[in-house]
């Protein structure tokens, strides 16, 4: 989607298919390949429920929760002071966050899957965002549905940055 690397620290690559390592509680639960195209599929037989990838800043001021990742990578080259955990899809989105205990400035960056009958990025963003508390933010007015899209169709990583930062609110500490 037109990304640079940066955030792309622990992937690997096989043969022509980018490799992300699917994590939870610290441990390895599968992976998730990623061809030039952009076709995506899961290792066949892992779980994938409840995994994330962490595409970690030190001293960030901002956790976001993302659904795939090119979001999430986009997300975090334009929000110099965020932490990004891609979540995968919508579905693990809800799944991630019943068990996130989040703390500070925090957004779920949702998928706006505006195309459809319903629009399950936003509606799953919205209920993952009721279950942390936090904030919710999705690209609007773009042909696309990501903020990928959103940063490819503005060509402002300001204006990304704005979107995401409208939708982050403040998450006391359990």
């Amino acid at each position: 989607k037109g990304l640079s690397l940066q955030g792309c620290e622990g992937l690997r690559l096989d043969s022509d298919k980018l490799v992300i390592p699917m994590m939870r509680g610290g441990y390895l639960q599968s992976l998730q390949t990623i061809t030039p195209a952009g076709e995506k599929k899961y290792r066949a037989g892992c779980p994938v429920t409840g995994a994330t990838f962490e595409i970690q800043r030190p001293a960030a001021t901002l956790t976001c929760f993302a659904e795939g990742f090119a979001t999430g990578l986009a997300i975090f080259q334009c929000v110099t002071d965020a932490r990004v955990v891609v979540c995968f899809d919508a579905g693990n989105l809800v799944r991630v966050a019943e068990a996130a205990k989040p703390h500070g400035l925090t957004v779920v960056c949702a998928d706006n899957d505006w195309h459809g009958s319903t629009n399950t990025g936003v509606d799953k963003g919205q209920k993952a965002a009721d279950l942390m508390r936090c904030g919710l933010s999705y690209p609007k007015d773009i042909e696309g549905t990501d903020w990928a899209d959103a940063l490819k169709e503005w060509g402002s990583t300001a204006r990304v940055k704005v979107e995401v930062m409208r939708g982050a609110k403040f998450v006391a500490a359990p």
